[in-house]
């Protein structure tokens, strides 16, 4: 019987450049970004086994490496990240990726301005 389990990584918190306004680019943000995988990895279970799994400890690199790469949207940061996270892994069926700006340089009090990618191999 196959079984899709999920491995998350909760709150990634990065200071990063990402932004269309000149300024965020010298000073930068702080972000959150949130990483969900679904894959069978019953056999790392049973067997007690790294290397039939997901290292989310390479998965944390993955979203560092993307976060430090300065783009003007978080979409696209968002998108960078499943992409890679997709073809590092053959085991993931499934990635999803939330990147939130935490106060974005907008009018009035905003807590975070967040993407959503999700996508199925």
């Amino acid at each position: 019987m196959k079984s899709i389990r999920t491995i998350r990584l909760n709150n990634i918190r990065i200071h990063a450049f990402h932004g269309a306004i000149p300024t965020e680019n010298i000073v930068g943000a702080d972000y959150l970004v949130n990483v969900e995988v679904k894959a069978d990895w019953g056999d790392a279970a049973k067997n007690d086994d790294l290397t039939k799994t997901i290292n989310y400890a390479e998965i944390n690199d993955i979203v560092r490496e993307e976060m430090h790469k300065q783009r003007i949207l978080i979409e696209t940061v968002a998108e960078c990240i499943v992409d890679k996270v997709l073809d590092s892994f053959s085991l993931v069926e499934e990635a999803e990726v939330s990147v939130a700006k935490l106060n974005p340089p907008m009018t009035g009090e905003i807590e975070s301005a967040e993407v959503v990618v999700r996508k199925i191999k």
